[in-house]
């Protein structure tokens, strides 16, 4: 009698803390968008957790063609920012990725499509450089 009142209180509170957890990851992520304004706090959340939370509050959809970079979506998102018009505050949230932001015909956000990490810049201190051939003095106009 006395295991099973442990194993059910011991499952209760496992229960309860998963709970917290839950509900501070979803604390970690406030955006309030008004009207084309958007104001976010968003704490160190996956950018996963953050593309379901916009979807569910705006209702737009989201492409992603990530080539292969799924771990993209894993990454930890921290930005901060108030009355912000929409396109402005989704571009500093997906700052670090080249995307792209769809809007319908009357300016309302619609979708996101998400392309990964920009390449890395070419080096080009090390291109060849080229200096113009001088023309012989007797081809030259006088």
């Amino acid at each position: 009698m006395e295991k099973v009142i442990i194993s059910h209180l011991s499952v209760f509170i496992l229960f309860v803390l998963g709970y917290n957890s839950a509900s501070a990851e979803t604390r970690r992520i406030e955006l309030n968008f008004v009207n084309q304004t958007l104001s976010a706090t968003i704490k160190s959340a996956p950018l996963r957790t953050v593309i379901a939370e916009i979807e569910e509050e705006k209702g737009v959809w989201f492409k992603l063609w990530l080539r292969g970079e799924d771990s993209l979506l894993d990454e930890k998102v921290s930005v901060r920012f108030k009355n912000l018009p929409v396109k402005e505050g989704l571009d500093r949230i997906f700052s670090p990725l080249n995307h792209c932001l769809v809007f319908d015909q009357d300016g309302n956000l619609s979708g996101v499509v998400l392309f990964g990490k920009p390449e890395p810049r070419r080096d080009w201190s090390r291109r060849r450089r080229v200096t113009p051939r001088r023309t012989p003095s007797r081809y030259r106009r006088q």
